[in-house]
């Protein structure tokens, strides 16, 4: 069990018009191998990002 390896692929489509009229925010980042989920900014502030994924 000590060698079992997870992989995690992310793919974020590009907004559809109507996203990008209700000025839509992405929520997903990824800073190299590592993947930051955002809550929108209407609901939370900027600075309450969760990270995961980090090899």
């Amino acid at each position: 069990m000590a060698s079992d390896k997870i992989k995690v692929a992310v793919r974020v489509r590009p907004f559809n018009r109507r996203e990008l009229e209700l000025g839509t925010q992405c929520v997903v980042e990824m800073d190299g191998q590592q993947t930051i989920l955002q809550y929108p900014q209407s609901t939370h502030d900027k600075d309450s990002d969760r990270r995961c994924c980090q090899p």
